[in-house]
């Protein structure tokens, strides 16, 4: 079973970007929704803190922690829809939903694996 990677260079800060890529992967590509979602996308400034003006902190926060959850939003309802698919929660959410208080601690605390090879 041959494994299809795809690579796409978007602007994680955009939402709208983002949702166009994953239409674009996941409904007009003959490999269908990923069965894998890699967050990686960060970036940092090289401001002394006290001299790094608000706007960059923002900046900083809409790419490093909203690029996540704009990809993940964006590609998850295609993703949970794939045979493959399955959903795996970290222990922290999976004990906080046992307390009845399901809670987002990190945008990609949902990770997605493939129960089947090559797909």
């Amino acid at each position: 079973n041959a494994v299809v990677i795809q690579v796409r260079s978007v602007d994680v800060s955009d939402p709208n970007a983002i949702i166009e890529v994953a239409n674009e992967i996941c409904t007009r590509t003959e490999a269908g929704p990923p069965s894998l979602l890699f967050n990686v996308a960060g970036t940092s400034s090289a401001f002394a803190f006290l001299e790094t003006p608000l706007t960059e902190f923002d900046r900083l926060m809409k790419i490093n922690y909203m690029g996540s959850v704009y990809a993940t939003r964006a590609f998850l309802p295609h993703m949970l829809t794939h045979d493959s698919c399955n959903t795996s929660k970290s222990q922290q959410t999976q004990q906080q939903q046992d307390l009845g208080t399901p809670r987002v601690i990190a945008p990609a605390n949902i990770v997605l694996v493939s129960s089947a090879a090559g797909q």
